[in-house]
């Protein structure tokens, strides 16, 4: 399964920010638990935010607006991505 998640449309993510990304991965989680399915989850550079460093090193930690017009796509993201990375299992 893949979960690529949110539509990058503001009109979009924003109408339901909390269902549109955090619920979608919780509820696709879930699934491939009751499937028993392998997931990939899809992320996005916006999780770092606007980068104030050009070229980022591997140690940069982002420039994140967490109440800009666009937190909400953010946030979601990284939100999805904690959620997937917590049930990985170890390499």
């Amino acid at each position: 399964m893949y979960n690529l998640a949110c539509p990058a449309s503001p009109v979009h993510y924003q109408y339901n920010p909390i269902k549109t990304s955090e619920m979608g991965a919780i509820n696709m989680l879930g699934l491939a638990k009751r499937v028993n399915a392998r997931i990939l989850q899809a992320s996005t550079s916006e999780v770092y935010g606007e980068p104030k460093v050009h070229p980022q090193q591997e140690s940069y930690w982002g420039n994140v607006n967490p109440v800009g017009l666009r937190s909400c796509y953010d946030e979601g993201k990284r939100c999805a991505g904690n959620a997937f990375y917590g049930l990985s299992s170890p390499t």
